[in-house]
């Protein structure tokens, strides 16, 4: 049975999420949740939300139950929340130790997401034989994250398995579309071409009558207004213009070959091995001379050039190829060339965009529970556990936030933590506290060196001052900025 499947832009809808948070998820800041997606469908057909970046929830038919365990029809909202960075792990306010409490394990996530399903405003689960796919993007190619699902009773994270990732293949199919437009634009981008004057080779002739002139390219004409040379040449040079080439004002008496066939040099359309130099456009003192093949398939042009006193002459060549013969050129109007370039190159746009969205792998897991995942590493590098002192004024009872930089993952310490503050060697790491407002109270991003750690392991106190500073957040963005220019003001201080 076929889905139905709505592409949603990434405009962010309300989240569906219950006014009480279960006590172990604890949001940082006032009224600032992880913008959702929302996907409402028929419950008997199911369907898919698909993200820009790759990531696909594929929901199947009759797959809900109400909280009664009957079978659901009618409409059903899915909501998704994915929080691949730093900035929205910390403003979903979930937990990401594992282990004891005494003694916790931190976990470097490469994405974490949230499903949730209601109708009508009652929270729905999946049947008993009914279950998720869940295709989540990231650009975390590493096979270590295992996929673990998250208990907010309890607070505690279970490992639900190894998953591979494996690449993304919109990225192959979205490179290989464009690298095709770009070569299409390229053969239709005429910019850098020109035809010779090609009023010799017009097939003028006398109709019947024998009183009007045809040259099958413009107009009749009777013998009185026949158009002079010059004026011919006036209109083929505003007719290839027309379609973004120039007209070289000389001709050839030579053929040339193009697939196979015969033409005059005259009525083809040629495109230079680079572009055509500045002399060729002007040809002031400078003259055609020759077409001549060469073993490459290109063709040599030779000019003669005069000094000012025709006393001298210079040869001059350009490398060009028969791009195409005039008669395909002129087989569409200009403007419906051009429109069909203009659109290639909005498609070509619109697919780097999606391109740029794209993350680079996808993890594949089906779940049977509505609820929170992630795909995590336990870190069991060497560390240090010492007591933390923080220090800032007028203190507010708010847990402490640490950052390691280069690594997706939050440390969070409630007072009673302080005790067990981990350290880990050549550490670069920035602390913060949530403060009234939504201010962020913080001590600037710094290294902690080896000689500091050593001293730690004697004196066992870790001292930590913080700073109210200017930083407000009202929502996700505004925490992504705030750990950005912490981490570029580090770089700055370093590179001067």
């Amino acid at each position: 049975m076929s889905n139905t499947i709505k592409i949603l832009s990434l405009v962010l809808f309300a989240f569906f999420i219950s006014c009480e948070q279960p006590p172990s998820i604890r949001p940082p800041f006032s009224n600032v949740s992880v913008p959702s997606l929302n996907l409402t469908f028929d419950a008997s057909k199911g369907d898919t939300l698909i993200l820009g970046n790759g990531t696909e929830i594929r929901v199947p038919a009759n797959a809900f139950v109400d909280a009664m365990g009957n079978p659901v029809s009618g409409e059903v909202e899915l909501s998704f929340t994915q929080m691949n960075d730093v900035s929205s792990l910390i403003t979903s306010g979930i937990p990401m130790k594992f282990g004891p409490d005494e003694d916790p394990s931190i976990m470097e996530s490469a994405a974490m997401f949230e499903i949730g399903a209601n109708q009508n405003g009652q929270p729905l689960e999946l049947a008993n034989d009914m279950s998720i796919e869940t295709v989540i993007a990231t650009d975390e190619e590493s096979d270590a994250f295992d996929f673990y699902s998250f208990d907010p009773e309890t607070g505690n994270w279970s490992n639900e398995g190894t998953v591979t990732p494996t690449p993304n293949p919109a990225i192959a199919e979205l490179t290989s579309s464009i690298d095709s437009s770009d070569s299409i634009l390229s053969e239709m981008d005429l910019s850098n071409c020109f035809a010779f004057n090609y009023f010799e080779d017009l097939d003028i002739v006398v109709d019947s009558e024998k009183s009007k002139l045809k040259d099958k390219r413009f107009n009749y004409y009777t013998w009185d207004t026949a158009p002079s040379l010059q004026t011919m040449t006036r209109l083929i040079s505003e007719k290839l213009k027309g379609y973004g080439a120039f007209l070289m004002d000389t001709h050839s008496y030579q053929e040339v070959k193009y697939k196979g066939k015969s033409y005059s040099a005259n009525m083809v359309l040629w495109e230079p091995a680079s572009p055509i130099p500045d002399w060729v456009k002007k040809m002031n003192l400078t003259y055609f001379t020759e077409v001549k093949p060469r073993r490459n398939g290109n063709y040599n042009m030779m000019f003669a050039r005069y000094n000012d006193s025709w006393d001298q002459i210079k040869l001059l060549y350009m490398e060009a190829k028969v791009k195409m013969p005039l008669s395909e050129l002129y087989s569409k109007p200009a403007t419906q060339r051009t429109d069909e370039y203009e659109a290639l190159v909005l498609r070509m746009k619109t697919e780097q965009q999606v391109l740029s969205s794209q993350n680079k792998v996808l993890r594949i897991f089906n779940i049977r529970k509505m609820g929170i995942y992630n795909y995590d590493i336990i870190k069991q590098e060497e560390r240090l556990l010492v007591k933390a002192e923080v220090e800032l004024s007028n203190d507010f009872p708010t847990d402490l936030f640490v950052i390691l930089k280069g690594q997706n993952t939050v440390i969070r310490y409630s007072e009673d933590e302080l005790s067990r503050f981990a350290i880990y060697p050549g550490m670069e790491y920035l602390c913060f506290k949530v403060i009234e407002n939504n201010q962020i109270a913080m001590q600037p991003m710094r290294t902690l060196t080896d000689d500091e750690y050593n001293d730690l392991k004697k004196d066992n106190t870790f001292k930590i001052k913080l700073e109210p500073t200017d930083y407000t957040v009202k929502s996700v963005d505004d925490v992504a900025h705030f750990l950005n220019k912490e981490s570029e003001e580090v770089m700055l201080s370093m590179r001067w």
